[in-house]
């Protein structure tokens, strides 16, 4: 099997050589460009497309579809090593059954974390807000953070900068006292309400020309949005929609939110207060784990929840053609799954495994997260 290319080379090249998304990927004359292009056409070459699905999403418009596809690519390259996976089977499919020697063994569903659009929206208002502020308040005897506390549109920026030097002339030049006390007053306009913490420079010298008087832009909101993201996601690929033929069955997430790190995903899916790891001590996963994870008990799942899903493989960062190294692959067992996923079919960097039995069951890094 020897599938057409995805890609050709464009016949009216951009020169652009910055903009490293979809457009660039498809029009640019950059050797990066080109290289990406033929890694893609080699990897599709030998991909099990029924009826062009990843095909039509590879040359689909939509940024966030195409990269979806490329991590599926991606998915089965690594999958295609050590069996034969064989892409939407049938309409009861996971994205991947994995076959050895005929044998159906498991199967895989993809599932792609991207970053929160919100939280992209609330980081640009308040960026431009910040350079807004230090290019029309200089810095003299005290530093300011901030916080939005309502927010209807962009409030002018000439407006917040009168009344942030109109509050630090009120405040004057502050006194020596041991601990330096803070001050704080709100901005409050029908466009936003901002709430202010002014505190002192620690020395009397006259600030360097290149200072800036916003020590600590806002706080994003969305950042603690992980846990439910993650959580909804994966609800939508654990459900009972796949025939997994009493076979063990496996999520490959693929993390593109450059937000959200280890912790974030461990937490999430074990809950915040963890299966004991070796050298904590050993208890019942019952009793040690906190009801909000994915994998855990409750009163209504004594024996444990989401059992058909044997565990879940996180890519971290996901993949792009030429990235200077691949990404980690990280398993994370499920000690309450009917079945084991297979060791062997995808070998991770780093493994989350279950060991012991009953009482002395507890959690075990191999190797240890981090050497």
């Amino acid at each position: 099997m020897t599938n057409a290319p995805v890609f050709s080379e464009p016949d009216k090249p951009s020169d652009d050589p910055f903009n490293e998304g979809v457009k660039w990927l498809r029009s640019s004359s950059a050797p990066k460009a080109r290289a990406s292009r033929e890694i893609i056409n080699n990897l599709y070459a030998n991909f099990p497309d029924r009826n062009n699905m990843l095909r039509s999403r590879l040359c689909g418009d939509g940024e966030n579809a195409v990269l979806q596809a490329c991590d599926e690519l991606y998915a089965h390259h690594l999958l295609s090593q050590t069996c034969e996976a064989r892409y939407e089977e049938d309409e009861d499919s996971p994205d991947f059954r994995l076959y050895q020697a005929s044998s159906y063994v498991a199967g895989a569903e993809v599932l792609t974390l991207f970053p929160n659009n919100a939280l992209g929206s609330q980081a640009t208002r308040n960026q431009a807000l910040t350079l807004e502020i230090n290019r029309r308040v200089p810095l003299t005897y005290w530093y300011l953070s901030y916080e939005v506390r309502r927010w209807t549109k962009q409030p002018r920026p000439k407006d917040v900068a009168r009344w942030i030097k109109e509050t630090i002339v009120s405040l004057g030049v502050p006194q020596p006292t041991p601990n330096l006390a803070t001050h704080r007053a709100t901005y409050s306009a029908p466009e936003a309400e901002l709430s202010f913490t002014f505190f002192p420079r620690s020395t009397t010298t006259p600030p360097s020309p290149s200072a800036r008087i916003v020590a600590a832009s806002p706080w994003l909101g969305g950042i603690l949005q992980h846990e439910r993201r993650i959580r909804d996601r994966l609800s939508q690929k654990v459900g009972a929609k796949y025939d997994h033929r009493n076979r063990p069955f496996a999520v490959i997430m693929c993390i593109r939110d450059l937000l959200c790190d280890t912790e974030d995903i461990v937490d999430t899916i074990y809950g915040h207060d963890a299966i004991p790891l070796e050298g904590e001590g050993t208890n019942t996963p019952q009793s040690a784990q906190k009801i909000n994870g994915i994998f855990g008990v409750s009163p209504a799942h004594p024996e444990g929840r989401v059992r058909r899903l044997s565990c879940v493989f996180v890519l971290m960062r996901g993949w792009m053609p030429l990235s200077k190294e691949p990404p980690k692959v990280i398993r994370l067992d499920n000690p309450w799954a009917r079945q084991a996923f297979p060791d062997g079919l995808l070998d991770p960097d780093f493994h989350l495994a279950v060991r012991g039995q009953g009482t002395e069951m507890f959690m075990e890094w191999v190797p240890q997260l981090g050497e």
